[in-house]
């Protein structure tokens, strides 16, 4: 990592009855989204679970959300966990804007289509390629990276309580 210009994010998180929605702002200085393989390329990971479920989803999401084509075009990946069901990314929208090294990703998870509880706890990270693979990353509670190292689950888990 080198710094906020290299890699930096906000998160912003909102939950209601029909959606668990964010705002990921990301500035990087080069967007990677070259490779065929997801793992490889600059992308937000976001691992879910709630009560409802005995497992957990991990969501992962490249590309420029403005795009249509090409090789910058959105890929979203969902992969269930546990006895968390197998989740179409249909069930994600995702949107976003961009301007110079800032790229906004606006997602949001369909509550019905993951089955979520009101107990709904969560994990981000977002991967840095720079067109090299995978240099760096930030997670927004540790443990995101030890997926990738073969830990069942992250360490430590963000708990979203829905807006009255």
């Amino acid at each position: 990592w080198q710094g906020p210009e290299d890699l930096s994010a906000e998160i912003r998180i909102t939950v209601d009855t029909k959606a668990l929605s964010m705002q990921i702002d990301v500035t990087d200085d080069v967007f990677d989204w070259k490779s065929s393989k997801l793992a490889l390329r600059d992308r937000l990971e976001l691992a879910l679970r709630s009560s409802a479920t005995d497992g957990y989803w991990l969501i992962n999401v490249s590309g420029d959300p403005r795009k249509q084509n090409g090789n910058s075009r959105p890929k979203i990946e969902i992969e269930s966990f546990g006895d968390a069901p197998q989740i179409d990314p249909s069930a994600v929208t995702l949107t976003g804007k961009a301007g110079g090294h800032r790229l906004t990703y606006q997602l949001k998870l369909h509550r019905a289509a993951f089955a979520l509880s009101s107990d709904i706890e969560l994990n981000v990270a977002v991967w840095d390629a720079d067109g090299k693979g995978i240099g760096g990353w930030l997670e927004a509670v540790p443990g995101m990276k030890l997926l990738r190292e073969g830990i069942d689950a992250p360490e430590a888990w963000i708990k979203a309580t829905p807006e009255n």
